[in-house]
């Protein structure tokens, strides 16, 4: 590895290095003992490769928090070590089917995005085309013709981690927290101390505060802290506190205690109104109630957690920066010294048909079918998701999209 780098180098000093891991690009561990010792720095990369797939069945035999929670921290073990060192920890590959049926990717989809945004991880999607020779891609963010999103909440929960959170530390740099929902890929927000609070792009979230020791989180630069008002009840504001911390395997679950009677419920979602609410702790782990009911059926657990993770998020708008954060024994709490970038955006991972494949369905008299079958199923179920986002168009004609919209604005 040592001499590919440094053969990469010499050609080209202006280039990233990119350095992969063992058993198919899942393991770095190596490096603990046997770090790099290259003639270069400030461009190396390290980089990993991510699947539900991976731990087969796991995440539908198991309690989903409890397989989250040991993913994570054979990620941690095998790579994410690199990131305490200061190197850029590009994911390069991961994916999921995005028909959204496929249980077990959608439980490992909830767990992956809020490592991501926690650790802010520069990634790379398996795959762009909706298409190969002679198949269905499943994993393809367009559908077979490349004219549509195959599922577009799919897309809205993405885009919460396309942008960089973390950014250079400077001098005076004022750091916040925030409250992320890796179900939605929104963030918990507030438009005044009168109305409740409600999840929404996390471009426009929160600002908090969260003390360790005392457990308690609230309004940055206020007094205005989070308290529980009951079960199923929107959470409040007041001068009073509520203790708050993370619970589960995962972590993605933020508990506190009913001051009436003592009982720990969770941070969640209304799904009707987009309401933070509190509701029971579902899913902790494979002895609790919900877990022959709720995780074993649900394609969405856990499907109304909010969890804090760990990131330093750069606010163009304000004076400061934003740390989406609370302390996870998955994650070493550690800010990552200045580093490469990768991500001036986001990366797409290209498996490009040839064209007449894409201009040539299975069976050309059930395409509309074929189209309709392509769709997805939504992978945000009963949220109401107001952000837009859209593809480029790379139909090869109009008319093999009939009435799309994305070929409909190339059109024009």
């Amino acid at each position: 590895m040592q001499k590919g780098a440094e053969a990469v180098h010499a050609v080209n000093r202006d280039v990233f290095v990119i350095l992969s891991g063992l058993s198919f690009n899942t393991n770095l561990s190596f490096l603990l003992n046997r770090p790099m010792n290259l003639t270069f720095k400030g461009k190396l990369v390290f980089e990993v490769h991510s699947y539900g797939f991976f731990d087969g069945s796991t995440w539908i035999t198991g309690n989903p928090n409890q397989v989250c929670g040991q993913v994570v921290d054979q990620m941690m073990r095998k790579g994410g070590f690199l990131l305490d060192q200061g190197y850029p920890f590009l994911m390069s590959e991961f994916g999921v089917d995005l028909r959204g049926t496929n249980e077990n990717d959608n439980r490992y989809l909830n767990c992956i995005l809020g490592v991501a945004a926690k650790l802010d991880l520069d990634w790379a999607l398996w795959t762009l085309a909706g298409r190969v020779i002679g198949s269905k891609e499943f994993f393809g963010v367009y559908n077979w013709n490349w004219c549509e999103a195959r599922n577009s909440s799919f897309l809205e929960r993405i885009s919460a981690v396309q942008s960089p959170f973390q950014g250079p530390i400077q001098s005076g740099t004022k750091l916040h927290r925030g409250i992320f929902h890796p179900l939605t890929g929104q963030c918990v927000q507030r438009k005044s101390l009168f109305e409740p609070l409600k999840i929404g792009p996390c471009t426009d979230s929160e600002a908090w505060t969260y003390n360790t020791q005392q457990k308690t989180l609230n309004i940055k630069g206020t007094y205005f802290y989070l308290q529980a008002n009951g079960l199923n009840k929107p959470v409040k504001l007041v001068g009073s506190t509520s203790k708050w911390e993370p619970i589960s395997d995962s972590k993605m679950h933020l508990s506190s205690k009913l001051a009436a009677d003592g009982d720990a419920i969770c941070l969640g979602v209304d799904s009707s109104s987009n309401i933070i609410i509190t509701n029971t702790c579902k899913c902790l782990n494979s002895d609790n109630k919900f877990n022959s009911v709720f995780c074993s059926t649900s394609l969405f657990v856990p499907n109304s957690a909010l969890v804090f993770v760990l990131n330093l998020v750069t606010n163009a708008s304000a004076s400061y920066a934003h740390e989406t954060m609370l302390p996870s024994g998955n994650f070493s709490n550690h800010v990552k010294p200045k580093s490469p970038r990768l991500r001036p955006q986001f990366f797409l991972l290209l498996r490009l048909a040839p064209l007449r494949d894409l201009r040539e369905p299975e069976d050309p008299s059930s395409a509309s079918v074929y189209q309709g079958f392509e769709s997805g199923v939504d992978l945000s179920p009963n949220v109401n998701l107001r952000a837009s986002h859209s593809l480029p168009v790379f139909c090869p004609s109009i008319a093999d999209c009939g009435k799309s919209s994305l070929c409909a604005i190339a059109s024009n």
